[in-house]
């Protein structure tokens, strides 16, 4: 899950989390994201743009990525993906 991945970055166990598509619905972002970002790290789409919660789309299309700064700038380049207006 989303959740326990992102608590594995939170607490250093693991060093990154990437799912470049599909990934869930928004709720189940909100808290890796409340906890990667409380440790330094940060949690984004796999464009590298932050997760919109108030979107009316509760669908997490874009994927998500998180990690360190260094590391996630790094993995969304990997990535290839493009920022979606």
């Amino acid at each position: 899950s989303a959740g326990l991945k992102g608590a594995a970055v939170a607490d250093g166990t693991a060093d990154g989390y990437v799912a470049p598509r599909y990934a869930g619905k928004r709720w189940e972002a909100c808290a890796p994201d409340a906890n990667v970002s409380a440790a330094g790290g940060v949690f984004t789409d796999a464009t590298g743009m932050p997760i919109d919660y108030r979107s009316e789309d509760i669908v997490n299309r874009r994927g998500l990525v998180a990690a360190n700064a260094d590391l996630h700038a790094h993995l969304v380049r990997c990535l290839g993906t493009t920022p979606h207006s």
